[in-house]
């Protein structure tokens, strides 16, 4: 029986913005246009049974999609292989009929001497995070301030950083994260919304806390792992 792996691509270093958003469609997702409609968006663990072809997908409520046909991502070219991607599908009696996937980017969790100068908290403006049903990542979604980029170097740089963890009253656990942001040279003319995920397959604890600097002061947020 083959091993399925997974690719998550660390997003520690993003390409200058706004070329990044506009290539991976991170402004556009949308749960869908209403409860009449056959199409859905879903973020989801999508899977690569052949190169460049997506077969079937997971959403992060735990339900298995079968696609109707493959779908033809030019990114996923390892088979037997696992993705983090939004979905666009309409969903019919067959399965669900693939409209467009998009890659999604992944945040993996620093330990904190990986920061060697320290643990940058340029501000953003928090939009949303929120645990998957599933229990596997950590969703979140931000306003970045940006621009046209000055130079081909030019970029916003984010990461997570494993802050600390803390045992509560209560006997319960609370893993502390904080979200590295450095802006560098990036202007601050326009919002771009930009959606990433966490994975929480090494967070050991009930609980989890994400501390981010925005341009009104900082937002802890703090959500559970438990069902």
């Amino acid at each position: 029986m083959k091993t399925t792996t997974y690719s998550l691509p660390r997003l520690l270093i993003l390409l200058a913005l706004p070329v990044l958003l506009a290539s991976c469609e991170q402004d556009t997702y949308d749960k869908g246009t209403g409860d009449l409609s056959l199409m859905q968006a879903e973020m989801v663990e999508t899977y690569a049974t052949a190169e460049k072809q997506l077969s079937r997908a997971v959403t992060d409520e735990g339900v298995e999609l079968k696609f109707t046909k493959p779908y033809e991502a030019k990114w996923a070219e390892k088979t037997d292989t696992a993705y983090r991607a939004v979905l666009y599908y309409n969903k019919v009696k067959e399965g669900a009929e693939p409209i467009s996937c998009s890659q999604l980017s992944t945040a993996v969790i620093l330990p904190l001497d990986s920061f060697k100068t320290g643990v940058v908290q340029n501000p953003v403006r928090f939009e949303s995070a929120w645990v998957s049903k599933t229990r596997k990542y950590l969703n979140v979604g931000i306003f970045l301030l940006t621009g046209e980029a000055p130079t081909k170097e030019s970029r916003h740089l984010l990461a997570i950083a494993d802050d600390s963890l803390a045992l509560n009253a209560d006997g319960t656990r609370t893993q502390f994260l904080r979200l590295y942001h450095k802006r560098g040279d990036m202007p601050e003319y326009y919002s771009q919304r930009f959606y990433f995920s966490i994975p929480l397959h090494n967070v050991k604890a009930d609980s989890v806390a994400l501390s981010i600097n925005t341009y009104e002061g900082t937002v802890m947020k703090k959500l559970m792992m438990g069902n």
